[in-house]
């Protein structure tokens, strides 16, 4: 959906604009599959941003080891995830008719979209979030080659449900976030060890 490579999640914590470019094409594309439109509340991705970095650093300056230079593809999308569903970034939905053609297709029935499509009005920040985040560590477990099983995506449709729940619940805590993506994605190293 967007374009991802090794550098992204390092050029996104460095770079405002870049992050932004890229979360907001990845809701735009979203929003047209759904035949919606939301305006960005001004300056909120930017201070979701700001404390990204800065949770990114203080958790690389406190919670590791001096020899640590970068954190975890993992650690950085929960950090990601914990920051954009902490604020409202979103105006109101509208319905909205795209004049261009919608890249994306929704893969499932009608009834399944509409589910969709109203899940999305309803969960917004939280569910773009985590379908963010959830892309980028799937690209990340995808390319590994030192892992001894295939990679296979671990979401289902009730572990996503309990997750959304739990987003949208309130009491979010970062390090819960990093503990539950964590487990969805740990396989044994090809060595044996684990993650």
């Amino acid at each position: 959906m967007i374009p991802f490579d090794e550098k992204k999640l390092d050029e996104w914590l460095a770079d405002y604009e870049s992050f932004n470019y890229a979360f907001r094409e990845f809701c735009y594309a979203n929003f047209k599959v759904h035949g919606l439109e939301a305006h960005f509340i001004p300056n909120v991705t930017k201070q979701i941003h700001a404390q990204w970095v800065a949770d990114n650093q203080q958790w690389l300056s406190e919670e590791t080891s001096e020899k640590t230079t970068r954190l975890s593809h993992v650690k950085i999308c929960a950090l990601l995830l914990f920051n954009l569903n902490s604020e409202p970034f979103l105006g109101n939905f509208f319905d909205h008719e795209y004049n261009e053609d919608v890249p994306y297709d929704f893969k499932g029935s009608d009834e399944q979209k509409a589910t969709a499509r109203q899940d999305l009005i309803d969960g917004r920040e939280s569910i773009l979030a985590l379908d963010f985040c959830l892309l980028i560590i799937n690209w990340f477990e995808r390319n590994r080659t030192d892992r001894a099983i295939p990679y296979r995506q671990p979401m289902t449709a009730d572990m996503r449900h309990d997750l959304l729940n739990y987003l949208l619940g309130g009491a979010v805590d970062r390090k819960g976030l990093y503990l539950i993506l964590k487990a969805m994605y740990l396989r044994p190293n090809r060595g044996g060890a684990a993650n």
